[in-house]
């Protein structure tokens, strides 16, 4: 009998285990195929967004200057740095019979029919009819990958050729890995519950950084693309404004002061546009720096503002110390400047005071801002620097976080302090110019 009841005890707890066991792997693998899911549609969606940025940047009309003309026509620079910043595997162009005319796979050779046309010939078809389409998931080389294929337009909106974008993603390789761990954690999972939740809560935190890493990246691709929408509009009425400019200087050689002005908002909106398109570019080398002597620098900004801000009844002081040059982009420091000294305006609104100071503190020049504005509200701190985030009713949210990254791109710091209803304080520490 009691043998009987031993038999019986083993049983459930056999049967419990098992249950266990089969519990935790439904719910493994329901999570491990969301997660997949999750990045092919974001990387799908992503390769879209570069596919037609690209394919934006290419002449609709490229077949009819003939072959010899196609590396003046295809902007190899601006693949070249979507290679490097983005983790696409490669990118090429095809006529409208899959035949390649250029590819960044030196294994592709030019003149001859793509194979992935003939791997996705659906997903090609649909480019040519005028619609960005994606590749299901398949492996290669013991690698996922995914293709899209873009139509490129001529002036009627005509597809005249395909631009396609290959990537993969090294989620996938995380996805493999934690499939592998769910084989050990299932055999291990006899052990008890304990050992179950410990592996649910480590694949939760997966999960949740490898989505906060995708949306991330879905961010900036967007913005890669907006910026790049910008400059093609705001270039050419600079290069209008700049032959106008040119013009006036010989028509009236006495007023060269007052066009040397407009010279320089010119290069200052230039530099804007360099600095929106840099969003998207990791590379340090996206503003180059140079030797800026920043109290000059601030003085200059100073006069050229102070006009406009005695009209609010707002005082502009300014103390500056005795500090060597700074290493940054001229056009990066303007921008800077003018970012925050307009923000404190705002912050202000009409008869308020604005202290600007410089300094010295070791390897570091120091830029500080001080106004007597409404101040900043204490959980929004840490997030005026996140792109899109703004107190502004029609703010962009990409003023501070510009500004941040041209500080940290030319190896600075920036800090901000603020109190409620008595202003706020920023603190820029840019590297002194050693040579």
């Amino acid at each position: 009998m009691r043998k009987k009841y031993q038999n019986i005890l083993v049983a459930w707890v056999m049967l419990y285990l098992l249950i266990v066991f089969l519990l935790f792997n439904i719910f493994f693998h329901s999570l491990y195929k969301k997660m997949s899911s999750t990045v092919e549609q974001e990387l799908s969606y992503n390769l879209a967004t570069i596919a037609r940025v690209l394919s934006s940047d290419i002449d609709g009309e490229i077949f009819q200057y003939g072959a010899d003309i196609y590396d003046y026509l295809i902007p190899k620079e601006r693949i070249k740095t979507v290679l490097e910043t983005s983790g696409v595997e490669q990118i090429f162009i095809l006529d409208t019979t899959g035949v390649t005319i250029f590819s960044t796979d030196s294994t592709q050779e030019i003149g001859t029919v793509n194979p992935l046309v003939i791997l996705n010939s659906d997903e090609f078809s649909s480019a040519l009819l005028g619609k960005t389409s994606s590749s299901p998931l398949y492996r290669s080389g013991g690698e996922y990958l995914i293709s899209v294929f873009t139509p490129v337009v001529n002036q009627f909106g005509t597809p005249t050729a395909v631009l396609g974008v290959e990537g993969g993603s090294g989620f996938f390789a995380l996805l493999g890995k934690i499939e592998l761990w769910g084989k050990y954690l299932s055999i291990l999972s006899i052990l008890g519950i304990g050992l179950l939740a410990l592996s649910g809560f480590l694949v939760l935190e997966i999960a949740r950084k490898t989505e906060r890493s995708l949306r991330q990246a879905a961010v900036m691709t967007t913005m890669g693309e907006m910026a790049s929408i910008m400059a093609h509009e705001i270039r050419n009425p600079l290069a209008i404004l700049r032959g106008a400019s040119d013009y006036l200087k010989r028509k009236f050689p006495s007023e060269k002061e007052a066009t040397r002005f407009i010279d320089e908002e010119i290069e200052r909106l230039n530099s804007i546009v360099e600095s929106y398109l840099s969003i998207t570019r990791e590379s340090k080398e996206a503003i180059k720096p140079e030797r800026v002597f920043l109290g000059e620098t601030v003085k200059s900004v100073v006069e050229k503002l102070t006009p406009e801000f005695s009209k609010n009844g707002i005082e502009i002081d300014f103390e500056m110390g005795t500090i060597p040059a700074v290493r940054i982009s001229r056009g990066g420091l303007l921008q800077i400047l003018f970012n925050l000294l307009l923000n404190a305006k705002e912050a202000i609104g009409k008869d308020g005071k604005i202290d600007i100071k410089t300094s010295l503190d070791g390897e570091f020049a120091v830029l500080e801002i001080k106004d007597t504005g409404k101040g900043i509200p204490k959980k929004e701190i840490k997030r005026i620097f996140d792109p899109f985030f703004s107190t502004k009713e029609k703010g962009s949210g990409l003023g501070l976080y510009i500004v941040k990254r041209i500080v940290e791109n030319a190896g600075g710091k920036i800090g901000v302090e603020s109190k409620l209803g008595s202003g706020t304080t920023v603190t820029v520490k840019l590297p002194v110019d050693k040579i």
